[in-house]
C-alpha cells in the first residue's frame, strides 16, 4: 500500500493548528483525514526545524523604540493623573 503524499503547504497548516487550536491533535488529524501518527510526526519535525533556525535580526532601533515608549509611559501616566483627578470631582459634586 502506498503511502499518499502530502503537500508541504497542507503539512505546515495541519502543524500550526495543532499549534493554536483548541483541539487535540488527534482532532484535528481526524478532521483532516490523516493519521494521528502523521500529524504528530509531522509536528516533532516541524518544532525541531524552529529551533535549528537562528534568531530573526533585530533592526538597529531598539534605542528608538525603547525612546518612543517612555514617551507613551508618560504620556500615559499624565492621562491616568488627570483622570483620576477629575473622577475626585466627580465625586464631590454628588
Amino acid at each position: 500500500m502506498k503511502k499518499p503524499k502530502y503537500s508541504v503547504e497542507f503539512q505546515e497548516q495541519a502543524v500550526r493548528k495543532t499549534l493554536t487550536g483548541d483541539e487535540s491533535i488527534r482532532e484535528i488529524a481526524e478532521g483532516l483525514g490523516i493519521s494521528y501518527w502523521t500529524l504528530r510526526q509531522w509536528r516533532k519535525e516541524y518544532i525541531k526545524n524552529q529551533k535549528n533556525q537562528p534568531e530573526p535580526r533585530r533592526r538597529g532601533n531598539d534605542a528608538e523604540e525603547i525612546k518612543r515608549l517612555k514617551e507613551e509611559i508618560a504620556n500615559l501616566k499624565l492621562d491616568n493623573a488627570i483622570l483620576k483627578k477629575y473622577a475626585a470631582m466627580l465625586s464631590r459634586d454628588d
